[in-house]
């Protein structure tokens, strides 16, 4: 049985709140950058949690109800890191490992699955009624620029690292798994239950993890999820502070619950 670690927060932090959308995803987030960069400014990393409505999204979500306390399916079927953004805004450039790609999977071994995409692909709130917005405090220069080692020798960005070396976390590896537990495939599982993270999530761990900041406290990094990241925003604020570190901010609309049924009420008599 795959395990979770709870925060012993009992409510939930004032820096990851809800937001209403009355429009566009893209309009939507354009209004939650503008509020995100007035309280902290741009140097900070942002991750997208997205929950779809399409057979690949439902099966994720399903997935990770093993993570819930009720049982419930996640609002949650992918996350996606923003490499650059752009104007205007649905330019902006993602990184993430889909299991349904934009452009198809092509050879997944030459880039590590990692893929590029673009915000206007979730634009549509019909198609991914959930989204949330992720500010983490860690600046994106820890993960994508050039770095220099001891003043001595130049090394390639984390994020150029991890779409070049398979030993840092193998993400082939685990998009196999998942698209065998998405389709069925003979008598495949429920990856979750074997400790095997979201391919999204785990390419997003392992850069902010080694930038310096734990998006999944108490988690092995190959067993995140999109799930995780939720519940990290919403009830670790506590230990954050705790380290005298910050949390993280954002902000999220959930459009679409998978919501178990009401329970049964017992009869009490009467007319039949």
């Amino acid at each position: 049985m795959y395990a979770i670690r709870g925060s012993t927060a009992t409510e939930q932090g004032d820096e990851f709140v809800e937001r209403a959308r009355t429009g566009t995803n893209l309009e939507w987030l354009q209004g939650c950058l503008a509020d995100l960069r007035t309280a902290t400014g741009d140097d900070r990393t942002l991750v997208l949690l997205l929950g779809g409505r399409s057979p690949y999204d439902f099966r994720l979500r399903v997935a990770q109800s093993h993570l819930r306390d009720d049982m419930s399916p996640s609002h949650w079927s992918h996350a996606a890191l923003v490499e650059d953004v752009a104007d205007p805004i649905g330019g902006s450039t993602l990184c993430e490992v889909s299991l349904e790609p934009r452009y198809g999977f092509g050879m997944p071994a030459a880039t590590n699955a990692v893929q590029r995409n673009t915000l206007d692909w979730y634009d549509d709130p019909a198609v991914v009624p959930n989204i949330a917005l992720l500010s983490i405090p860690v600046p994106p220069a820890r993960w994508k620029e050039q770095t220099d080692a001891s003043n001595q020798v130049a090394q390639t960005s984390l994020l150029d690292q991890l779409t070049r070396q398979r030993v840092i976390v193998d993400l082939p590896g685990l998009v196999l798994p998942w698209l065998g537990y998405v389709w069925g495939v003979g008598a495949a599982g429920n990856p979750v239950l074997d400790g095997i993270g979201v391919p999204s999530a785990v390419m997003i761990e392992a850069l902010v993890t080694a930038a310096g900041y734990d998006l999944s406290p108490g988690l092995d990094s190959q067993a995140a999820t999109p799930e995780a990241f939720w519940q990290t925003a919403c009830w670790w604020h506590r230990y954050f502070q705790l380290q005298d570190r910050e949390p993280i901010r954002g902000y999220y609309c959930v459009g679409d619950r998978l919501d178990h049924a009401p329970p049964r009420q017992p009869s009490t008599g009467g007319d039949q």
